[in-house]
């Protein structure tokens, strides 16, 4: 029950830390020893506060995400992994529906300014989260509480021209 509580009073940004992560794995193995009745209820709970983590990988030479979708419950915790195994930059934004087109298009006219800690993202409504823009052979941590409402929230790279193939 503690253990539970810890996981409660974690934000959603920390409940992607590896500290919380390891302590809802533990509380699954202490609550897999425990009479069923009670096992499933507290798992039941750190399922629900536990964060979904996405790997989500770019394909090398081939302009794509290596997943064209991927689902999560409304309003859970969310870290997408963004392994960039490509030779060129990318990043990975998460748009409202239907707006690839309108955020890649603003993408593509802004210019990019160095110490920029999110280039190639334009202020818009209809960019809901982005991570920063990775590097060949590098990593990034995008982590958000999905919107509340559900529905399809593409998600799109918009270093410039790669929106119209990179998206999902």
């Amino acid at each position: 029950a503690s253990i539970v509580r810890f996981v409660e009073r974690a934000s959603p940004e920390q409940r992607t830390q590896p500290h919380v992560v390891d302590a809802v794995q533990l509380g699954n193995d202490i609550a897999a020893r425990l009479p069923a009745e009670q096992s499933t209820s507290i798992r039941k709970k750190l399922r629900g506060l536990a964060a979904t983590v996405v790997l989500l990988r770019t394909v090398r030479h081939e302009m794509r995400y290596d997943k064209r979708y991927f689902a999560v419950e409304a309003g859970s915790t969310v870290q997408i992994i963004l392994d960039n195994v490509d030779v060129m930059p990318h990043n990975v934004v998460i748009v409202a529906s239907g707006a690839i087109e309108a955020v890649g298009t603003a993408a593509e006219l802004l210019q990019h300014r160095p110490g920029q800690d999110k280039p190639f993202v334009p202020a818009m409504d209809e960019v809901l989260f982005a991570s920063r823009l990775v590097q060949p052979d590098r990593r990034d941590r995008l982590s958000f509480a999905a919107p509340s409402q559900p529905g399809e929230y593409p998600y799109v790279c918009t270093f410039p021209g790669h929106w119209r193939r990179r998206y999902g």
